[in-house]
């Protein structure tokens, strides 16, 4: 696995939420010395300290940390096609991080998929 240098952090989400997370997260994250952390997507986000992208385009790197945004949306619904490949985005999305994984998730997450992401 390639690893992203320099300590990163990635922000995977679901293919239709990388662009509006991204404008979410720009100006908003500091160090904690108080100066703007960049925040990137596309070919240049492991350039900067803070990667958004997608589930897929994170297969095959690493990053120190991780924000797994809306996990349901990554798994998919019953309508998808194959609904294996929903716990296959979720299985390489909770696998990225070296350290630390965090999840972001809207309320009423279904109780099952909760204690899965906890490990209960």
């Amino acid at each position: 696995a390639r690893r992203a240098a320099g300590g990163r952090l990635a922000v995977l989400c679901p293919p239709g939420r990388v662009e509006e997370t991204s404008a979410a997260l720009v100006g908003r994250l500091r160090t904690a010395g108080g100066a703007e952390l960049g925040v990137s997507t596309g070919p240049g986000a492991l350039d900067s300290p803070v990667a958004v992208m997608s589930v897929a385009d994170s297969k095959g790197l690493e990053f120190d940390a991780v924000v797994l945004v809306e996990p349901a949306e990554v798994l998919g619904g019953p309508d998808d096609e194959d609904p294996r490949a929903g716990a296959h985005d979720l299985y390489v999305a909770m696998t990225r991080p070296t350290q630390r994984l965090h999840v972001l998730a809207s309320p009423g997450l279904d109780p099952a998929l909760a204690r899965a992401l906890v490990g209960g």
